[in-house]
This record gives C-alpha cells, structure tokens and sequence, in this order.
C-alpha cells in the first residue's frame, strides 16, 4: 500500500513538472483556451523579439461617461491582437480593457486600457504608425469627458 501511494505522489510530482497549470486548476479552475492561447502567444513574442531589457507596459486612462461610449472603444481594442500589426507581424505582446471599479481612488477615470510592447520601438510604432491605434484614438477624441492619461514604464521587480 505505501509504494502505491508513493508512486501516486511521484507521479502527480513529475505530471506538475511537465505540466505546471495543472496544480493551479486545484485552486482556480481550468483556463479557458483563450488564456491558454495568449500565453502561448506572448510566450512566443518574447522568444522571437529582440527585447533589450524588460518590456514597456503601458496603461490609458479614459473618462467616459456613456456606457455605450466606453463598450464602443473596448470592442475596438478587443481587436487589437489581430489588426495591429507591424511588417506583416503581431507585435503587441499583451493588451487588455475594461471599466474601472466605482471607487473614489479612480478620479473620474471610467475606463482603462493596457498594452504591453517587446521594444520601445515598438510602443512608439503604436503611437505614431499603426492603423489599428489610429481608430482607436480616433474614436477616443470624439466620445472623451475631458480626460485621457497615458502613461508608460518598464517592470522595476
């Protein structure tokens, strides 16, 4: 009986070690394979990019005060990871959306976006020269409540 049981523990160790999220699904569940499919994705965006140091993350502040406003502009960044580009190629590591929580430390601000870039190059590129972040902006100038903040940094840990 003790070796069945060792055997069972050695076994679901060396399952964790070929399968990291497998022990994670004990506590949050199984991933959805659209998180599964982004991780592998930024996965190989990091391998593939010539990154210097760390990655430039960056993070928009929006007030929008129509609800139908703020769900027209993520519908718009939800298209991010295929319609942004850059020589034929994805290049936005990570991006992600959503309203903020009604909280007074939000000053105001009802909406925020992340992006996250291999290069500095690459965020600049997203400011000046994609045609997807062009829409973007476009359609953020017209429906804003005074109030758009950007800012942007590399990871300090």
């Amino acid at each position: 009986m003790a070796t069945y049981s060792n055997h069972r523990y050695q076994t679901s160790f060396a399952r964790s070690l070929l399968y990291p999220w497998l022990h994670l699904q004990r506590f949050y569940g199984t991933p959805s394979l659209v998180t599964l499919q982004r991780t592998l994705k930024t996965a190989e965006l990091l391998s593939t990019s010539t990154m210097s140091a760390s990655p430039m993350h960056r993070v928009t502040l929006f007030k929008i005060e129509s609800q139908a406003d703020r769900q027209s502009l993520m519908d718009l960044y939800r298209t991010l990871p295929t319609t942004a580009v850059r020589n034929g190629k994805p290049y936005i590591l990570s991006a992600a959306v959503g309203p903020t929580f009604d909280d007074t430390r939000n000053q105001g601000y009802t909406l925020a976006a992340f992006t996250m870039f291999a290069t500095e190059d690459d965020m600049r590129f997203y400011d000046e020269g994609c045609a997807a972040h062009a829409e973007i902006k476009k359609l953020a100038r017209s429906i804003h409540g005074g109030g758009v903040m950007t800012v942007y940094f590399q990871d300090g840990l």
